[in-house]
């Protein structure tokens, strides 16, 4: 992933699955297996975000400071 609508799309799903594990934690019969599950997911997802926008940020620092290939 290397592009904000990616993360956007990402951030929307890490949306959804949070508000379903407050559902879950609020309103549903404490099904600790899906609630672990969802937190994963959670998890799993955020990890993609760290990943993306630490490869975006490093993209953006190698234009704005050159490729670092180039130099001696």
């Amino acid at each position: 992933m290397a592009s904000l609508k990616d993360a956007t799309a990402v951030t929307s799903q890490v949306n959804e699955l949070t508000e379903k594990l407050h559902q879950e934690l609020s309103e549903g019969d404490g099904d600790f297996s899906q609630m672990a599950d969802m937190a994963d997911s959670i998890s799993e997802r955020a990890d993609q975000l760290a990943s993306a926008f630490s490869a975006m940020n490093e993209a953006l620092d190698q234009r704005l400071n050159g490729s670092g290939d180039d130099e001696g």
